[in-house]
C-alpha cells in the first residue's frame, strides 16, 4: 500500500459557538456533504479562531486511522461538522468517520451518511469544549484533506 498524506484545511464555519447561534440539534444534516455549507443564519467568523484540531498522524498508510481532536480556547461549541477527501478535487466524501477517542464522545457524536463515504457530526446542541473522532483513511495512495 502507498502512503497517504493528510492536511488539515480548516473547519470553516463548521464549529458553532454555543454563544453565537444555533446548531441543528440533532446534528448536520445530510445535504451539507457536498457543500459544506452549514445552513444557519451565522455569519462567518472573520478573526483569529478559538478553536483547535488536533490530528494523530498526518502521514499514514491506506485503510489505517487518524484520531482527530477538535477542541477551544474560547466559549465551547455546539455542533460541528467534518469530511475526509482527496486534495485538489470536489467535496466527495472519502473515508469512514466514527466516534472515537474518549468512551463520552460516543454520546455527543455520529457519523452521517454521505453519498461517496462518511461524514461525522454532532448528535445534540449541548456545549462542548472538546470531542474526538476517528478517521478510516481511503485504501489508495494520494493526498487526502480534512475539511
Amino acid at each position: 500500500m502507498g502512503k497517504v498524506r493528510l492536511f488539515l484545511i480548516g473547519f470553516v464555519g463548521l464549529l458553532y459557538s454555543a454563544q453565537l447561534g444555533n446548531s441543528y440539534s440533532g446534528g448536520a444534516p445530510d445535504a451539507v456533504c457536498s457543500t459544506m455549507i452549514p445552513g444557519h443564519s451565522v455569519s462567518p467568523q472573520k478573526g483569529p479562531s478559538p478553536y483547535t484540531i488536533k490530528l494523530s498522524s498526518t502521514n499514514v498508510k491506506g485503510g489505517e486511522t487518524v484520531d482527530v481532536t477538535l477542541g477551544t480556547s474560547g466559549p465551547p461549541f455546539a455542533g460541528f461538522f467534518a469530511i475526509g477527501t482527496k486534495a485538489n478535487s470536489e467535496l466527495v466524501p472519502v473515508g469512514s468517520m466514527k466516534a472515537g477517542g474518549v468512551q463520552g464522545d460516543a454520546q455527543e457524536i455520529q457519523p452521517v451518511p454521505c453519498k461517496t463515504g462518511k461524514g461525522i457530526t454532532h448528535k445534540n446542541s449541548e456545549p462542548k469544549s472538546s470531542v474526538t473522532f476517528t478517521w478510516e483513511v481511503p485504501n489508495e495512495e494520494g493526498d487526502y484533506v480534512l475539511l
